[in-house]
Protein backbone atom coordinates (compact mmCIF):
# COMPACT_ATOMS: atom_id res chain seq x y z
CA UNK A 1 0.00 0.00 0.00
CA UNK A 2 1.27 3.42 -0.94
CA UNK A 3 1.14 6.55 1.83
CA UNK A 4 -0.28 8.01 -1.13
CA UNK A 5 -3.41 5.73 -0.34
CA UNK A 6 -3.81 6.53 3.17
CA UNK A 7 -7.14 8.27 4.37
CA UNK A 8 -6.19 10.94 6.40
CA UNK A 9 -7.38 9.70 10.44
CA UNK A 10 -10.67 9.81 11.69
CA UNK A 11 -11.42 13.34 13.58
CA UNK A 12 -13.84 13.64 16.35
CA UNK A 13 -16.84 16.60 15.38
CA UNK A 14 -16.59 17.30 18.97
CA UNK A 15 -13.12 18.49 19.49
CA UNK A 16 -11.05 20.95 16.97
CA UNK A 17 -7.97 20.18 15.68
CA UNK A 18 -6.01 22.17 18.57
CA UNK A 19 -7.99 19.32 20.55
CA UNK A 20 -10.80 21.71 22.22
CA UNK A 21 -14.10 20.68 22.84
CA UNK A 22 -16.55 22.51 20.10
CA UNK A 23 -19.87 21.60 22.21
CA UNK A 24 -20.47 22.75 25.96
CA UNK A 25 -21.76 19.22 26.53
CA UNK A 26 -18.15 17.77 26.00
CA UNK A 27 -16.54 20.78 27.65
CA UNK A 28 -18.74 20.12 30.52
CA UNK A 29 -17.67 16.41 30.57
CA UNK A 30 -13.94 16.85 30.20
CA UNK A 31 -14.45 19.22 33.24
CA UNK A 32 -16.13 16.85 35.30
CA UNK A 33 -13.53 14.37 34.92
CA UNK A 34 -10.72 16.46 35.97
CA UNK A 35 -12.78 17.56 38.75
CA UNK A 36 -13.10 13.94 39.70
CA UNK A 37 -8.88 13.50 40.09
CA UNK A 38 -9.45 16.06 42.58
CA UNK A 39 -11.71 13.95 44.51
CA UNK A 40 -15.05 15.91 43.53
CA UNK A 41 -18.07 14.59 42.99
CA UNK A 42 -20.83 16.42 40.47
CA UNK A 43 -23.74 15.14 38.64
CA UNK A 44 -23.90 14.43 35.23
CA UNK A 45 -24.01 17.35 32.86
CA UNK A 46 -26.91 18.56 31.47
CA UNK A 47 -28.01 20.58 28.65
CA UNK A 48 -29.63 23.77 29.25
CA UNK A 49 -30.05 25.13 25.82
CA UNK A 50 -28.13 24.46 22.50
CA UNK A 51 -25.19 26.90 23.57
CA UNK A 52 -25.27 25.81 27.45
CA UNK A 53 -24.46 22.86 29.69
CA UNK A 54 -24.46 22.48 33.45
CA UNK A 55 -23.10 20.65 36.17
CA UNK A 56 -23.16 20.69 39.90
CA UNK A 57 -19.90 19.86 42.03
CA UNK A 58 -20.39 20.05 45.86
CA UNK A 59 -23.06 22.34 45.74
CA UNK A 60 -20.79 24.55 42.58
CA UNK A 61 -23.19 25.24 39.81
CA UNK A 62 -20.84 25.35 37.07
CA UNK A 63 -22.16 26.72 33.41
CA UNK A 64 -20.24 25.92 30.03
CA UNK A 65 -21.27 28.83 27.91
CA UNK A 66 -19.45 30.61 24.82
CA UNK A 67 -16.54 28.13 25.00
CA UNK A 68 -16.01 29.30 28.97
CA UNK A 69 -16.82 27.12 32.14
CA UNK A 70 -18.75 30.10 34.83
CA UNK A 71 -19.02 29.63 38.38
CA UNK A 72 -19.95 32.22 40.99
CA UNK A 73 -17.83 32.76 43.98
CA UNK A 74 -19.78 33.14 46.65
CA UNK A 75 -18.48 36.92 46.66
CA UNK A 76 -20.44 40.03 46.23
CA UNK A 77 -19.31 43.52 44.76
CA UNK A 78 -21.48 46.60 45.10
CA UNK A 79 -24.50 44.12 46.01
CA UNK A 80 -23.80 41.65 42.63
CA UNK A 81 -22.22 38.40 43.39
CA UNK A 82 -19.05 38.04 41.56
CA UNK A 83 -18.82 35.33 38.88
CA UNK A 84 -15.44 33.13 37.57
CA UNK A 85 -14.70 31.92 34.29
CA UNK A 86 -12.57 29.59 32.57
CA UNK A 87 -11.43 28.48 28.82
CA UNK A 88 -12.57 25.20 28.16
CA UNK A 89 -9.60 24.78 26.55
CA UNK A 90 -8.34 23.91 30.08
CA UNK A 91 -10.60 21.90 32.35
CA UNK A 92 -8.02 20.74 34.67
CA UNK A 93 -7.06 24.51 35.22
CA UNK A 94 -11.17 25.40 35.88
CA UNK A 95 -10.71 21.96 38.24
CA UNK A 96 -8.31 23.26 40.22
CA UNK A 97 -9.74 26.54 40.83
CA UNK A 98 -12.94 24.99 41.75
CA UNK A 99 -11.05 22.69 44.22
CA UNK A 100 -9.35 25.23 45.71
CA UNK A 101 -12.56 27.64 47.05
CA UNK A 102 -14.14 24.06 47.67
CA UNK A 103 -11.18 24.72 49.97
CA UNK A 104 -11.68 27.77 50.84
CA UNK A 105 -15.56 27.22 51.94
CA UNK A 106 -14.27 24.90 53.85
CA UNK A 107 -11.61 26.71 56.06
CA UNK A 108 -14.81 29.63 55.94
CA UNK A 109 -16.76 26.90 57.79
CA UNK A 110 -14.62 26.17 60.32
CA UNK A 111 -13.77 29.87 61.66
CA UNK A 112 -17.30 29.94 62.25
Amino acid sequence: MNDDDASPPARNPDVTAAGNPTDPVTAISWLQAALSDHGIISTPPRVVDQSTAMLIADEQIVLCRDRCFWWATGRFREGRPVTRFHAVADPAGAARRLAGLDKARAQAEKTK
